[in-house]
């Protein structure tokens, strides 16, 4: 299981996860659970070596903004091939 590989893992989480990450269908019980970050959801871990995981629901949006600025100008006709305003690409 994945169990083995948390233990030593601190995994940190917005207080208003704490109910929802302590259920035993999380997978968490070896993990340190920490509520320390504010975050619109999902958790940062790291393992004490150096290794961090940040898999919030900030982290996956801002590494999706580049697909889906993509997908949304070839659904909206006259914005395909324009530049991002911001200079983001």
């Amino acid at each position: 299981t994945g169990i083995a590989v948390l233990a030593g893992v601190v995994c940190r989480a917005d207080p208003r996860d704490a109910e929802l990450l302590r259920l035993p269908s999380m997978g968490l019980e070896s993990a340190q659970l920490e509520f320390t970050i504010e975050s619109w959801g999902g958790v940062v871990a790291h393992d004490g070596n150096g290794v961090f995981v940040r898999n919030t629901l900030e982290e996956r949006l801002d590494s999706a903004e580049a697909e889906l600025r993509r997908q949304i100008a070839e659904l909206v006709p006259g914005l395909a091939g324009h530049a991002d305003p911001r200079g983001a690409s």
